[in-house]
């Protein structure tokens, strides 16, 4: 039996949350899918249940994911984390595979 992924996405985006949602549910393999809209909530869903993949929009209204994203590397870091933004610049999408995203998507074009 395939293991069903516990699944984060946080963005401050209600309309890409929704718009991701039925996408990750027909995936197949989606267990339980955890949306925040802030890196607040997000820390909170993390410290309450491991994820498996985190879906991570760079810039939320409390801030930059940058320092998330190295947490989530350094505490759990067998997790899948999947950075979106329309920021899609070269430097930009290498500087956060340094920091440990495993994938980076132009929300504007992927």
């Amino acid at each position: 039996m395939e293991k069903k992924l516990n699944i984060l996405h946080v963005d401050d985006s209600e309309k890409i949350l929704s718009l991701l949602r039925p996408m990750l549910l027909n995936a197949g393999n989606a267990g339980t899918i955890n949306s925040a809209t802030t890196l607040e909530a997000a820390r909170k869903i993390m410290n309450r249940q491991t994820q498996d993949v985190v879906i991570l929009d760079v810039y939320l209204p409390d801030g930059l994911s940058l320092d998330f994203l190295k947490w989530i590397k350094t505490v759990y870091p067998k997790t899948c984390v999947i950075m979106l933004s329309n920021h899609s610049e070269k430097f930009f999408q290498d500087s956060v595979k340094k920091l440990g995203a495993d994938y980076f998507f132009d929300k504007s074009t992927e």
